[in-house]
């Protein structure tokens, strides 16, 4: 039987345990062998124990808004079936394991707001099932790897303050047909904008501002009909057409 032990020192006592879910119910410890302890080691450094001999029945782990210090542990490729995880809100250090890609099932990774470093692994892109990708808000740095583009199922991808560079496909649309929400402020990306963004069908939202982007908004934008923020501002971009109807925001 496989086992794997975190730790993680917090710098509060308060723990919310009612956020630990484990999927569609509540695993009973005793019968599955499953037991998640939260044991205090000294009133200043109270330690977060997890120990996992059946990970194979976790499905959603979400510990956001505690004060977690320490590392993303590299055993989390053990959870098998693991579909959401939302950690963020945290301290977190280190860089994003390579590992995680294991986790072929996951839909939803939140890792924002928090100190990861590092670069953002490319095995990434083989997450077939991927839904939300949040990694705002942390000291990433490095290209973004193109091969994320190529997850169909990616409805958010959230970039947001981080120290990450890269041009945006020009087939983005036809790659990721079911992106709602490109949030990209604040960044090192460059480039022209695709003159093929009339296929993001599904985009309500662009968040590009502050970055390093070129030549003239592409006419594409004024027909999408689901668009309600777009966000433009702080690029080297110029207005060619009277086709673009909506407004652009600064």
């Amino acid at each position: 039987m496989v086992q794997t032990k975190w730790s993680w020192p917090v710098t509060s006592s308060k723990l919310q345990a009612s956020t630990i879910a484990l999927g569609s119910h509540v695993v009973d410890a005793d019968k599955e062998s499953l037991l998640w302890t939260f044991p205090t080691w000294g009133s200043e450094a109270p330690f977060l124990h997890i120990l996992v001999t059946s990970p194979s029945y976790i499905v959603s782990l979400d510990l956001r808004n505690n004060n977690f210090i320490g590392f993303l542990p590299q055993k989390i490729n053990l959870l098998h079936c693991l579909r959401i995880l939302m950690l963020s809100s945290n301290q977190l250090e280190g860089s994003i394991p390579p590992a995680l890609h294991s986790c072929l099932k996951l839909r939803r990774i939140g890792l924002n707001t928090s100190q990861l470093m590092g670069s953002i692994p490319s095995t990434i892109g083989n997450m077939s099932s991927l839904e939300v990708l949040n990694l705002e808000f942390n000291n990433l740095t490095g290209p973004f790897p193109f091969v994320i583009f190529n997850i169909t199922s990616l409805a958010v991808i959230a970039l947001i303050q981080n120290h990450i560079s890269r041009t945006l496909p020009m087939n983005l649309c036809s790659h990721c047909p079911n992106l709602q929400g490109l949030y990209l402020y604040d960044k090192e990306f460059n480039g022209r904008l695709s003159s093929l963004m009339n296929y993001c069908k599904q985009l309500s939202l662009l968040s590009l501002s502050y970055n390093k982007f070129g030549g003239s908004i592409p006419e594409g934008f004024g027909s999408l009909e689901k668009l309600e923020d777009l966000y433009l501002g702080g690029n080297s971009l110029t207005v060619k057409t009277k086709k673009l109807n909506r407004e652009v925001s600064n």
